[in-house]
């Protein structure tokens, strides 16, 4: 994984290399390889890291949760609400909307660009909107994984996994006939962890001198969804997995379509 920004001025030339082509649908297909050997390499220990996270499910709910004391879902709900207007806990929130990396890939593509303008080098036109548009579609796609985890695993919030007696377990998975098209009150993943992790990789590979800063960051919209009762630890866990994926993907889509040697390097060993 690069750990720099490469500049504009020495980054490789564009271009095809022996013959291939760099397509967005070859760059979409380099992405996809990535996301998938993330996966291969990594699929054991990204689930048992969800096992772990789904043992302790329980008791992180009624240990941490501000509702959790409260026996009637409805003033769950409303702890809940109460406690996500507090200023500062609406400021972890808002770490995890999509708004914030939108408006964050806005200004950095005025910086960049103005940057380019002063220094007069051409090329970083074109390294300002890539900057951009990965700053902008990381999370926007993270954040689709997560919400795409929610209506095929359909698993609830834990707001309505109260009464064991009721629901037959801890938790409360929906039929699919029960209203497929209707995600509300399903939670597994939590899109808000995955918006946030998502746009702290990004920005933790612009700047690696704040990567750590920003990773905590996404931390804490984490903490602060099991906090709040909206999700179980393991809804966390699964945003911030589509985040890595996404991440993977997109970085890796990039690579292709702008060279380098780290991705000429993945590349030749996948025989592409």
């Amino acid at each position: 994984m690069p750990t720099d920004t490469p500049s504009p001025t020495d980054a490789p030339a564009r271009g095809p290399k022996d013959g291939r082509s760099r397509g967005p649908v070859h760059a979409i297909g380099a992405g996809l390889r990535d996301a998938g050997g993330l996966l291969r390499r990594r699929g054991v220990l990204l689930a048992c890291g969800l096992v772990l996270c789904m043992c302790w499910d329980r008791a992180a709910y009624l240990g941490l949760s501000v509702g959790a004391s409260l026996g009637d879902p409805a003033a769950q709900q409303a702890r809940k609400s109460a406690l996500e207007h507090l200023p500062l806990f609406a400021g972890v929130k808002f770490l995890g909307e999509v708004y914030l990396p939108l408006a964050l890939a806005g200004v950095l593509l005025v910086v960049d660009m103005v940057r380019a303008r002063r220094t007069g080098a051409g090329r970083f036109w074109d390294f300002a909107l890539r900057r951009a548009t990965l700053l902008a579609l990381t999370p926007l796609l993270a954040g689709g994984l997560a919400e795409l985890c929610k209506g095929v695993l359909r698993r609830e919030r834990p707001l309505i996994a109260l009464d064991d007696s009721k629901l037959g377990g801890w938790y409360h998975f929906r039929w699919w006939w029960d209203g497929p098209l209707d995600w509300s009150g399903l939670g597994m993943g939590s899109s808000h962890a995955a918006v946030a992790l998502a746009w702290a990789l990004v920005l933790g590979r612009f700047f690696p001198a704040a990567r750590w800063v920003f990773v905590g960051l996404a931390l804490c919209v984490g903490a602060s969804r099991v906090l709040a009762g909206a999700h179980f630890v393991s809804d966390v866990y699964i945003g911030f997995v589509c985040a890595l994926l996404a991440f993977v993907a997109l970085r890796g889509a990039d690579e292709f379509n702008h060279g380098g040697p780290e991705r000429e390097e993945r590349d030749g060993a996948a025989g592409v």
